[in-house]
C-alpha cells in the first residue's frame, strides 16, 4: 500500500509540473559593430564564423512561432562624456559613443535540418546626441520628434528616434555558407576594424566617430573657397573651419545598405564574402582569424566598387557653419560635413591585429581610393589613410580584463589636395564581466594641415561606459 501511495504521489507531482522545455535552438548572436557582442568584430577570438556570427548559444525564447522559431533579444547602451578644446572654446558634451552606438536587436532563427537554419535579424539604434555629429558649441542637429527639449535654447536630448541598422532575412548552411537579403552589412563593412587590443570602444581608426562634428578653428585670416566654385572669400581669424568628419575617414567598405550578400563556409580560418548593393555597387572581402603558438591573429581585406554612385559635392566645401554669411561669427549651429563615402570611387582597405601570449598587441589598418572626382578647387586627389595601435592587455583583477593602448592615424587628401589630418591617441579600458560592463577613458590630439589656411589643434578627453545585454 505504501508503495502504491508513493507511486500515485509521484505521478500527480509529475502531472502538475511544468512541461519540459523544448530543446534550445541555437540562436546566432551577432558581434561587434554589426549586431554586436564580440570585441573582435567581425570575428570570435578564435576564428571567423558565418556572417557576423559568434559561437551559438541557446537563448531563452521571448516568444516563438508555433514552437519552431526562437527569438533572442540583445543590445547595448554606450554613453560617454567628451571634453573638447579647439584652441578657442572648450566645453563638455554628453554624447552617445558612435564607435559602437546604443542599439537593440531581435534575432529570430529556426532549424530546417541539422546543418541548415534560417531566420531574420532586426536591429535599430537610438543615438541621443551622437558623438559623430555633435558640435563643440551645440548638441547634435538631429531630428527630435518624440522628446521635449529640456529647456533653454538648445535641446540636449536630440537624436531621440530609432534608425535601422539591420533589417534582413538569412539562410545559412555549414557546408555551403550563408545568404543574406535586405538592409544590412555589406561584404566589405568592418574590414578596417580588426582589433584584439581590448580598447576598441575607446579608440579606433575612425576619429570621426568620436568627435566628427567638432570643427577646426583658423589661427589667422585666410582666403578660403566660397560656396560658388572658383570663388574665394576672406575668412577671419578663429573662424570655424572644416569638421573632423570632413577630413578623417577609415574607408569602412560600403557600410550598411540594401544588398544581397553571400559568405562562404570557413576554411582553415579563411572566409570569403561578396555583396551586390542596390543601385549597382558591389564589394568583396577576405577574412582570416586563427591562433599560432598561443598568439591570436585576425585580418581582413576588402575591395569596393562604387564608381556608379554620385559623390555629393558639399554645399559648403570649406566646412564652416552652414548659414553664416560671415565665417566665424555667431554660434556654430551645425558643422557642414562633406561626403566622405566611397561613392564614385574604387576603394581598397583592410586591417590586421595580433595578440601575443604576453598581452602585448599590435593593430594596423589602411586604405586608399581611386576616385573619379576632383577636390572643390578642381585638383586631383588620392584619399589614403594609415593607422597603427600598440597595446597591452592583462588581468589585474579577477572581475575583468584591463587594456592600455596608444594609436596614430593619418588621413591624406580626403576632400582637398594636400590635406593631412593626424590624430594621436591614448586609451584605457576595463571590463567587469559579470555585469557586461566596459569602462573606458581616452585622449586624442588632432591636427590638420591644409595649403590655404592654418588651424589650431583639437584636444579631446573622453570617458564613458558600455553595457551589453
Amino acid at each position: 500500500m505504501t508503495e502504491q501511495v508513493q507511486s500515485l504521489q509521484a505521478q500527480l507531482k509529475a502531472a502538475q509540473a511544468a512541461p519540459p522545455a523544448l530543446p534550445g535552438t541555437p540562436v546566432t548572436q551577432n558581434p561587434g559593430n554589426l549586431p554586436g557582442i564580440s570585441v573582435v568584430p567581425p570575428y570570435t577570438l578564435l576564428a571567423p564564423g558565418p556572417p557576423d556570427a559568434v559561437p551559438k548559444v541557446a537563448a531563452a525564447p521571448v516568444s516563438s512561432g508555433g514552437d519552431r522559431l526562437k527569438l533572442s533579444v540583445s543590445g547595448q547602451v554606450d554613453r560617454m562624456e567628451i571634453y573638447g578644446n579647439d584652441g578657442r572654446s572648450s566645453t563638455v558634451r554628453n554624447v552617445d559613443n558612435n564607435i559602437s552606438s546604443s542599439r537593440l536587436r531581435f534575432v529570430a532563427e529556426g532549424r530546417i535540418n541539422q546543418n541548415t537554419s534560417a531566420g531574420a535579424n532586426f536591429e535599430a539604434q537610438m543615438t541621443p546626441n551622437s558623438s559623430s555629429n555633435t558640435s563643440l558649441t551645440q548638441d547634435s542637429p538631429s531630428s527630435v520628434t518624440n522628446f521635449t527639449p529640456t529647456g533653454g535654447t538648445t535641446a540636449s536630448n536630440t537624436g531621440g528616434t530609432f534608425t535601422a541598422r539591420q533589417v534582413e532575412v538569412y539562410l545559412q548552411n555549414k557546408q555551403w555558407g550563408g545568404l543574406r537579403l535586405g538592409f544590412g552589412s555589406t561584404a566589405s563593412y568592418q574590414v578596417p576594424e580588426n582589433d584584439l587590443s581590448g580598447t576598441f570602444i575607446a579608440t579606433y581608426p575612425n576619429v570621426a566617430d568620436i568627435d566628427g562634428g567638432f570643427a577646426f578653428r583658423q589661427r589667422g585670416a585666410a582666403l578660403i573657397p566660397g560656396t560658388t566654385k572658383g570663388t574665394f572669400i576672406n575668412s577671419p581669424a578663429n573662424a570655424f573651419g572644416p569638421a573632423v568628419g570632413t577630413v578623417y575617414n577609415f574607408m569602412d567598405g560600403l557600410v550598411r545598405d540594401d544588398r544581397i550578400r553571400y559568405d562562404t563556409p570557413v576554411w582553415n580560418g579563411l572566409q570569403l564574402s561578396a555583396s551586390l548593393v542596390d543601385g549597382g555597387a558591389f564589394d568583396v572581402a577576405l577574412r582570416y582569424a586563427g591562433t599560432w603558438e598561443g598568439a591570436k591573429f585576425a585580418a581582413a581585406f576588402g575591395f569596393a566598387d562604387a564608381d556608379g554612385r554620385n559623390h555629393a559635392a558639399p554645399s559648403n566645401p570649406y566646412g564652416y557653419a552652414a548659414g553664416l554669411t560671415t565665417p566665424g561669427t555667431g554660434p556654430l549651429q551645425a558643422t557642414t560635413i562633406a561626403d566622405a563615402s566611397a561613392n564614385e570611387s574604387k576603394q581598397y582597405s583592410g586591417s590586421a591585429s595580433v595578440l601575443l601570449p604576453s598581452g602585448f598587441n599590435l593593430t594596423i589598418a589602411g586604405g586608399q581610393r581611386d576616385v573619379k572626382y576632383t577636390d572643390p578647387l578642381g585638383k586631383p586627389i588620392t584619399p589614403v589613410y594609415y593607422y597603427g595601435k600598440l597595446g597591452y592587455l592583462t588581468k589585474f583583477w579577477d572581475f575583468g580584463s584591463s587594456a592600455f593602448a596608444v594609436d596614430f592615424l593619418q588621413n591624406d587628401e580626403l576632400n582637398f589636395a594636400g590635406d593631412t589630418a593626424r590624430s594621436y591617441g591614448i586609451a584605457f579600458e576595463q571590463t567587469i564581466d559579470d555585469a557586461g560592463l566596459e569602462l573606458f577613458v581616452a585622449g586624442h590630439h588632432e591636427t590638420l594641415s591644409r595649403s590655404f589656411a592654418s588651424y589650431n589643434a583639437i584636444n579631446i578627453v573622453t570617458a564613458g561606459a558600455r553595457v551589453r545585454f
